[in-house]
C-alpha cells in the first residue's frame, strides 16, 4: 500500500495496479520461495481490493479491468458473496483504473488504531455522484453495478461486474 500512498493519478492517466507494485526491491521474497521471481507475493489482493472499493464510490475513477478470486476467501472477505474483491496474479489477473476527470486525484492511506483506510482525495467540489448496488445472484456468484450521474442526474455511465467463485475456501 506504501506505493499508492500520496500518490497522483493525473487526469487521463491509469494505475495498471500489478505494474505498479512489480519488482518492488524491498518487497521481499518468503524464505521458502527465494528461487522464483514472481512479480509480487501475497496479501497484494487485499490492497487491489481497496483500491477497487475506493473506485466504485469515487464517480472519476474508472475500473477498465478487474478480476475476482477464483475461490471465495470467507476468513478475509465475509461468506456472504457481497462483489468485493480483486485479485491480481502477475500479469494476467490485472486491474486497471483511469482517472476520467480533468484534474488530478491524490490517493492516501491512513492507520486508526489497527484498521488501516484508503481515500481518494479531489481537490474541488464533485460534480457527480454514483450509486452502488450489489446482490448476491447464486451461491457462488453475485454482481456489482455503479452508476454514475451528473449534477442534474442524467445517467453518465454505468459500469457492472459479476463475479463467479468455485467454492467458499475458510483458510487463514
Amino acid at each position: 500500500m506504501d506505493k499508492l500512498d500520496w500518490y497522483l493519478l493525473n487526469p487521463w492517466k491509469e494505475i495498471y495496479f500489478n505494474k505498479l507494485i512489480a519488482y518492488l526491491p524491498w518487497y521481499a521474497k518468503k524464505s521458502w520461495d527465494v528461487k522464483s521471481n514472481y512479480a509480487f507475493y501475497g496479501w497484494v489482493c487485499g490492497v487491489s481490493t481497496m483500491l477497487f472499493r475506493n473506485s466504485l464510490i469515487n464517480p472519476y475513477l474508472f475500473v477498465k479491468e478487474r478480476h475476482n478470486h477464483s475461490q471465495r476467501y470467507v476468513n478475509f472477505y465475509d461468506k456472504y458473496i457481497w462483489w468485493d474483491d480483486a485479485s491480481v496474479y502477475e500479469f494476467i489477473k490485472k486491474f486497471i483504473v483511469k482517472n476520467i476527470w480533468k484534474l488530478p486525484i491524490y490517493f492516501k492511506k491512513k492507520q486508526i488504531w489497527e484498521e488501516l483506510y484508503f481515500v481518494s482525495i479531489i481537490p474541488k467540489k464533485v460534480e457527480v455522484f454514483s450509486i452502488i448496488k450489489k446482490w448476491q445472484i447464486w451461491k457462488l456468484s453475485s454482481k456489482v453495478s455503479v452508476d454514475t450521474f451528473d449534477k442534474n442526474g442524467y445517467l453518465k455511465y454505468n459500469q457492472f461486474w459479476i463475479s463467479n467463485y468455485s467454492r467458499k475456501n475458510y483458510e487463514r
